[in-house]
């Protein structure tokens, strides 16, 4: 059994609120006599999802009582613990596969909301950009990036919107919320940077007044209360560990001015950012 460019991620216990976390990645090959097997009922009682994609060869999971097999080209999403069970069958000389593993409650909500809508087991397509995404990640392109536990979870979350694009298929996604995932995914990998709705919808080739208009209808928000939401959000996942000063926090997620950051915050939490660390703290 051979396991290349294997990444386990650590972060300290303060940083383990965060909604989603990278856990591991990797590269997997499985071949001739070797057994290789995991029970989904069997790995402990922690939280986390599972991406397989199988790169060549075929491996099968079983999901309750059906089992699927994984070709090339095909990946599995299943959450741990659960009535699953994923091996190399006897039938099969090699199999091949990335995976990456994601845990934190919104990992496990997103999780939970996809696989009950379209299953567990997808056909990726070889150009799909959320492959292209795991490769630099398995492959320790984006170290720094990784490193830190808010820009990981910025890029796990980033991955995921991805991946779930590009699993589903039109019919079941309106055109509107494909672009408000996308949008998202963009903005919270760039949280700290000055984000224009003019820039924003030049980035994703449509005219402002359309994109913003798309989004309004998507979200319920305009694009400035949108941004403004993901980045108070991310706030308050920051205040929780104690790591940063209020103005600190405040740069970390956009905003300049920590006078106005703290008006915005105690609008949308009922506290200030201060009074909101210090009850996280007890």
């Amino acid at each position: 059994m051979e396991l290349r460019n294997y990444r386990l991620f650590l972060y300290s216990k303060c940083f383990l609120g965060l909604d989603i976390l990278p856990r591991n990645c990797g590269m997997q090959i499985v071949s001739g006599g070797e057994r290789y097997g995991w029970n989904g009922l069997k790995r402990g009682d922690e939280q986390f999802y599972i991406l397989q994609y199988t790169i060549s060869g075929c491996g099968e999971i079983r999901v309750g009582k059906d089992i699927h097999s994984l070709p090339q080209g095909r990946a599995f999403f299943i959450k741990v613990p659960s009535d699953h069970h994923y091996y190399r069958p006897h039938s099969s000389n090699m199999w091949q596969f990335y995976f990456f593993t994601f845990k934190g409650s919104d990992a496990c909500r997103l999780g939970d909301e996809f696989t009950s809508k379209y299953g567990n087991v997808f056909q990726i397509a070889e150009n799909a950009s959320c492959l292209g995404m795991l490769k630099e990640i398995v492959n320790g392109r984006d170290n720094l990036t990784m490193d830190n536990p808010y820009m990981a979870s910025a890029k796990a979350y980033s991955f995921l919107m991805q991946f779930f694009s590009d699993v589903e298929t039109p019919a079941k996604r309106t055109r509107q919320q494909l672009l408000l995932d996308n949008v998202t995914a963009y903005i919270m990998e760039n949280l700290a940077s000055p984000l224009l709705i003019g820039n924003l919808a030049k980035r994703f080739n449509y005219s402002r007044e359309y994109f913003s208009r798309t989004i309004h209808q998507a979200s319920g928000m305009t694009i400035q209360q949108y941004i403004n939401d993901l980045r108070l959000n991310m706030a308050a996942q920051i205040l929780k560990n104690e790591q940063c000063s209020i103005k600190e926090t405040a740069a970390m997620v956009g905003f300049n001015e920590a006078s106005y950051f703290c008006r915005a915050f105690r609008k949308k939490h009922g506290l200030s950012p201060k009074q909101f660390a210090l009850m996280a703290a007890h």
